[in-house]
């Protein structure tokens, strides 16, 4: 049972961190990031040629992997959201662009290293023991750099000034830019922080399992599920989404086996979506709910 306990705790982090950056990328730039789940491979793949080909420490090969997902957000907002949006693109011509983006991405992946799985060396993976469970030092930073993660990041939105443009462009952009907020800039460093923190998260996956192109696909859907849940947009309310989905996943894989967990996140997406007033793409482009 503690173990249970554990790899639902990991995995709701996991989940957690991807749908903090789905989310701010959502509310900021009106733009439905498909391609946020390429980041953690790119991360991982970057660490990966730092450790293992190039033998280089891990601490190096994640910072390595971070600024690597950090220049690959900025990329696709200065290259492909950004013009769209000045060009006049509803979310609808943003969620095929960023599809597009996450394809071409994963191919340009899978012709440079391969479609198999690949493990990357790292003394990280040793066990631990956490509350009687058995755990890796990946997983213990995942659940310590979620909570704090996700506190910095909440004392960053209602207090700093920074996090104070950000949560006024996400409830009004046009008014925002009236008032002087430079929209372009606060977008532009919130989809780097989303990417950033993917990369870490793609690192840590790749410690504590292994990588492959695909890699973060799967954390991606429960992530924009979890950010469906918490509709209001509050960091605790997707905290509760997250580990919701994660604990439905488990509960899913105990009793019916590991291959119908999945099952469990896409009837909360139905349900959600039946339920759901507005949705992603019925809302209003420049009114949005405060973060």
């Amino acid at each position: 049972m503690a173990q249970m306990v554990l790899r639902c705790g990991v995995d709701a982090n996991v989940i957690f961190l991807l749908a903090l950056g789905f989310q701010l990328v959502l509310r900021t730039s009106r733009a439905l990031h498909f391609a946020h789940g390429l980041a953690p491979a790119i991360g991982a793949y970057s660490a990966w040629c730092v450790v293992s080909q190039l033998g280089g420490p891990l601490s190096l090969g994640c910072l390595c992997g971070m600024f690597a997902a950090g220049l690959f957000g900025i990329f696709v907002e200065s290259t492909v959201y950004g013009p769209l949006r000045r060009c006049g693109g509803t979310a609808r011509t943003l969620l095929v662009a960023s599809i597009g983006v996450y394809v071409v991405g994963q191919n340009a992946l899978s012709i440079a290293f391969g479609d198999h799985a690949m493990v990357m060396r790292s003394s990280l993976i040793a066990p631990l023991n956490l509350l009687g469970a058995g755990a890796t030092t990946p997983q213990v930073i995942i659940l310590v750099g979620g909570l704090l993660i996700g506190g910095v990041t909440h004392g960053a939105l209602t207090r700093a000034a920074f996090g104070l443009r950000v949560r006024s462009l996400a409830n009004d952009c046009e008014l925002a830019g009236l008032y002087g907020v430079p929209t372009e800039r606060i977008v532009l460093v919130t989809m780097s922080f989303a990417s950033v923190i993917a990369g870490f998260i793609g690192v840590l996956m790749a410690c504590d399992g292994d990588l492959s192109p695909a890699m973060g696909l799967n954390p991606l859907l429960c992530a924009m599920v979890a950010a469906l849940l918490a509709e209001s947009g509050r960091i605790m309310a997707l905290a509760a989404s997250s580990t919701a989905i994660s604990c439905a996943q488990k509960a899913m894989g105990w009793y019916l086996g590991a291959r119908w967990q999945d099952t469990a996140v896409f009837v909360m997406l139905i349900v959600c979506c039946g339920l759901s007033t507005t949705g992603w793409l019925g809302q209003k482009m420049c009114r949005r709910r405060s973060l």
